[in-house]
């Protein structure tokens, strides 16, 4: 499945994504996991995170099947 990263985003505890799968459906991810959105998920958006490479080595490693696109 191709998914498109939405924004960067930072919760309490970890930094991520929100991404969009091609049926429109959206996730918070930190690479290994994703998570649908919902109330009790607090996070805040932000322009980047401190290390996209490993975001991305996390991604790759957990997801070999799924493309993210920017």
């Amino acid at each position: 499945m191709q998914y498109k990263l939405i924004n960067w985003i930072r919760t309490a505890a970890w930094e991520g994504a929100l991404i969009q799968d091609e049926n429109g459906n959206q996730y918070l991810t930190h690479g290994i996991k994703s998570w649908s959105p919902a109330p009790h998920r607090k996070y805040e958006v932000v322009p980047n995170i401190s290390n996209e490479a490993d975001f991305m080595r996390r991604w790759k490693e957990s997801h070999p099947y799924d493309n993210l696109v920017k």
